[in-house]
């Protein structure tokens, strides 16, 4: 383990600072997490406000490892399908 000199994300929440861009760390928070399941199929599992760093440039960093999830590359097929088929229902619905 090391020192991360940063700002904890439950901290930028309620930060009324503009220093933080919370729509760009919404974004990248969002696609991190897409990528770490549905292409790595390797995850943090346990990314609570307290476990996400914002470091300058809001760069994320996540924090305490401890719970990882591994998907295989069939159960991610079978989740990018199902997302999928619920994109294609939602679009038809709205």
């Amino acid at each position: 383990m090391e020192f991360i000199d940063g700002t904890k994300m439950h901290d930028v929440y309620q930060s009324e600072s503009e220093e933080f861009d919370k729509p760009l760390l919404t974004k990248r928070i969002i696609e991190s997490f897409m990528k770490q399941v549905l292409i790595d199929g390797f995850f943090h599992a346990d990314p609570h406000a307290g476990n996400i760093i914002v470091l300058d440039d809001n760069v994320i960093c996540y924090i305490d490892l401890g719970l990882i999830g591994i998907l295989d590359d069939d159960f991610r097929k079978d989740l990018c399908d199902l997302l999928i088929l619920l994109q294609k229902r939602m679009s038809k619905v709205l």
